[in-house]
């Protein structure tokens, strides 16, 4: 019985894992739309230009992508030891 919860507290918290990606990814989604519309007047050494905040856009992306891999490599892992820890 304790396996059991030990297997299914497992699945919850990669769930939400999951969960939590997904939101930062529709996070991400709408700064796409935003950066579209981005158009700063008076840029100063405190305002970054459309280029620069692209390319945070894009390193944000990249590194969202590497942890979606590593959580994917987390699950088959898992699954194959049938969700113990």
């Amino acid at each position: 019985m304790a396996t059991t919860t030990k297997v299914e507290e497992a699945q919850e918290r990669y769930l939400a894992l999951i969960s939590a990606l997904d939101e930062v990814q529709e996070a991400l989604d709408e700064t796409k739309s935003l950066l579209r519309r981005f158009n700063p007047t008076g840029l100063s050494w405190r305002v970054k230009d459309k280029r620069e905040m692209h390319a945070l856009r894009v390193k944000a992306q990249d590194k969202l992508d590497d942890l979606r891999e590593t959580a994917k490599h987390y699950e088959r892992d898992m699954v194959a030891r049938e969700w113990r820890p």
